[in-house]
């Protein structure tokens, strides 16, 4: 390992600034931003090639899933996952080009974001940006909605449903009914550090899961901290 110097030469990819702000940084994931920035250095390089300049002088590139997969080290489900949040948030757009034939993927970018002045600033982030920021997830966090706080607050919690589900974890995603959430006390070790680590893997993936009590017990199981208790009705009198 040497010390950075004037005269140091590496080999960067551009970060666009622009998914510093607000927007980006709230509504897209790091792993697509990488390939994000991925896809604007390949367009770069590709530009010096007409073959990848359509008829409007636009570039596209062709980048594979198992290529980008095996880039920034990931499945090739989270590559798709996060090729999807950049089309959602009108960053890419994908075009068929025939069977058999690797699509092309264009790059967009919001206006303005290439007259130079994408200057960095703190103090226009946001205050839901700055929470995000500043909030790493903790073990031993779990948050709920101030709404879903009072609806469970010591003078109704007697009258709230079994079967409502509240709010958990850091992105507030982790539906639970108060049954459920019981049951992963009693049966999950680090509880709270599952409720938190599927809040964040849902949020910066897309992915979501129809039961999140059940995946919580499963990842809890593929770890060892799933607590085994014994069955007692099917043991002899």
């Amino acid at each position: 390992m040497d010390y950075f110097k004037l005269s140091t030469n590496l080999q960067f990819i551009k970060y666009p600034k622009f998914l510093f702000s607000e927007k980006y940084s709230v509504k897209v994931s790091q792993t697509a931003k990488i390939i994000y920035a991925l896809l604007t250095d390949r367009a770069i390089s590709s530009a010096a090639n007409t073959d990848n300049i359509d008829k409007n002088g636009n570039v596209f590139v062709i980048f594979t899933i198992e290529e980008l997969a095996k880039i920034i080290c990931k499945s090739d489900m989270a590559v798709k996952n996060s090729l999807k949040m950049l089309e959602e948030n009108h960053l890419i757009v994908r075009k068929s080009v025939g069977v058999g034939k690797p699509t092309h993927i264009y790059i967009l970018y919001p206006e303005n974001a290439d007259n130079g002045k994408a200057a960095l600033d703190s103090k226009q982030i946001s205050a839901e940006c700055n929470a995000v920021i500043k909030e790493p997830v903790k073990e031993t966090t779990l948050t709920v909605t101030q709404k879903e706080n009072n609806s469970v607050s010591k003078d109704n919690k007697s009258n709230t449903p079994t079967d409502t589900k509240l709010s958990f974890g850091k992105y507030k995603n982790v539906f639970l009914t108060e049954e459920q959430l019981s049951e992963l006390k009693r049966d999950v070790r680090k509880w709270e550090y599952y409720i938190n680590r599927i809040s964040e893997y849902m949020f910066t993936k897309g992915r979501n899961y129809p039961d999140h009590a059940l995946t919580i017990r499963q990842w809890a199981e593929q770890d060892g901290n799933l607590i085994k208790r014994a069955d007692y009705s099917t043991m002899e009198k």
